[in-house]
């Protein structure tokens, strides 16, 4: 039955040319419909984003010019016999790639979230007419046994290709980046909650080199594969998560809980000195509600610090909830220095990276857990001095050192206010005094260890340094300015259109 299915794939591969093998005909329509789609995507990713950069500070401009390229993108590619999702897929890497230093934050999270809901909206739209054209494929009893078998394969298939791409690829790309290898747990997890994407239903509707009976059969078995990993991953990923000891102790959600609750009972009591101005609300409804509040934080606060000073709980197990907090704060503030326009995408990414692999030690027993840090690699290093002379490689050696500076900087910063966040909870009484002072002086002396590296590359070339320096200095002046506009455009003191002519930065 099994060589029943290799023979179908075969004849739905060539249904018209016996002569032809599988393999050459797969070969040359991955060839002409896959390359030139990828030269089409790079090609119209470079002309979208120089027109997004000059649309500048429109961002509805920006959004309208996107669509339009993309709808023109995909017809040249369909009129050329290319593959267009491949297109659309490689203008999309290529936009996004370089607007990371190119476009406002609030204009790059625009475009992010049109993308990601048009995303969202086309897979659901592929999805059903896959379903429609795969319908006529369950008339008979062979086609149905057919798509059994061919769903079989392509299902052992799919999960044998990731089985190597996750146990054999990734530690090959952590060697040469010479970070530290991901941990087993984290690879079968890898493996079993992978993307899944509707890409290959838009490559089949697209398919003209085989038949339509073949090509539903097809698309009947994509959609059912798609279907099927998605329900699975989505049923037993948090199963296998809590198996391998991937998930954060339940302690640690309790902790989250009672210092959310906290937080914001403080935050609302504060509310009620705003009211002491206007009359209608003084009095005994004012006092009578903040007394509520006042109780609600005083019993949250216990409860809070019956946690830290139970002794049936293992020390261990709040260590590792405080070290799994900070971690969060620790991300939060690269997220911010991010959204401020402070923080590349590039940089961005390699200290998301750096956090994770962090609460990974954490998770596996490691505290404090060890201090990753931006190097040059070894493969960079050998490029560099084969090109030694080339204006490239002196452009390449300054982009390595931008970016590690950028990222020490964002540490030494982020780590500092950290540590204090910890000294301010501990003043608050919303975590334990002991173990909180021993994860404030680990992140004191991650923010030392991040202003040493960047004394050094000060040190090595100051003039770049300096530039560098300069060039912060200016965003954050210039993104000052621009909030102000914005206050003054809120208030109603300042119009909107005046306020685009007086921004003096352009992204």
């Amino acid at each position: 039955m099994a060589a029943a299915g290799f023979s179908a794939i075969a004849t739905l591969i060539t249904p018209d040319r016996p002569e032809l093998t599988a393999w050459p005909l797969l070969v040359r329509t991955l060839a002409t419909t896959g390359l030139g789609g990828m030269l089409i995507g790079v090609g119209s990713g470079l002309l979208l984003y120089s027109g997004l950069r000059a649309a500048k500070q429109q961002p509805y401009i920006q959004v309208t010019l996107s669509l339009a390229v993309v709808w023109l993108v995909f017809g040249l590619a369909a009129s050329l016999q290319v593959s267009g999702a491949i297109a659309v897929v490689l203008l999309g890497l290529v936009t996004s790639w370089l607007a990371t230093a190119g476009l406002s934050p609030s204009n790059r999270e625009l475009l992010a979230q049109l993308w990601a809901y048009l995303d969202y909206s086309i897979g659901a739209l592929a999805c059903l007419f896959a379903g429609w054209a795969a319908a006529a494929q369950f008339q008979s009893l062979d086609a149905g046994l057919t798509f059994v078998w061919l769903l079989l394969l392509v299902v052992g298939a799919g999960a044998i290709a990731r089985l190597l791409a996750t146990y054999l690829l990734v530690p090959l790309v952590n060697s040469l980046r010479q970070v530290t290898p991901l941990d087993w747990r984290v690879q079968t997890l890898l493996w079993a909650g992978g993307t899944r994407s509707p890409v290959a239903l838009v490559l089949l509707l697209s398919l003209e080199s085989v038949g339509e009976p073949s090509r539903n059969l097809l698309l009947a078995v994509a959609l059912a594969v798609l279907l099927l990993t998605t329900a699975l991953s989505r049923a037993s990923l948090g199963n296998l998560a809590r198996y391998l000891e991937l998930t954060p102790p339940s302690l640690a959600a309790r902790v989250e809980r009672l210092q959310a609750q906290l937080t914001a009972k403080r935050e609302a009591l504060r509310q009620f000195s705003d009211l002491e101005r206007f009359k209608p609300w003084t009095g005994t409804v004012v006092d009578a509600i903040a007394q509520d509040y006042t109780e609600a934080i005083y019993h949250t606060e216990q409860s809070l610090t019956s946690i830290w000073v139970d002794r049936r709980l293992p020390a261990y197990d709040l260590r590792q909830v405080l070290w799994l907090q900070a971690l969060s704060i620790e991300m939060m503030g690269y997220r911010y220095l991010y959204d401020r326009g402070l923080l590349s995408e590039p940089v961005l990414a390699k200290l998301e990276l750096r956090v994770t692999l962090r609460r990974d030690a954490v998770l596996l027993d490691f505290m404090p857990p060890p201090f990753f840090t931006l190097r040059t690699q070894s493969w960079q290093l050998g490029l560099a001095q084969w090109l030694r002379a080339s204006r490239w490689e002196r452009r390449a050696r300054q982009q390595a050192t931008l970016t590690k500076y950028e990222a020490d900087a964002a540490i030494a910063c982020v780590c500092a206010q950290v540590a204090q966040t910890l000294q301010r909870s501990i003043e608050d009484k919303t975590i334990g005094a002991a173990i909180a002072q021993e994860c404030a002086a680990a992140y004191r002396e991650d923010s030392q260890v991040a202003n040493r590296n960047l004394a050094a590359a000060a040190s090595q070339d100051p003039a770049q340094v300096s530039r560098h320096q300069r060039q912060i200095v200016q965003r954050v002046a210039a993104l000052g300015e621009q909030d102000a506009l914005e206050q003054l455009v809120r208030d109603g003191t300042l119009s909107a259109d005046l306020a685009r002519a007086l921004r003096t930065w352009t992204f």
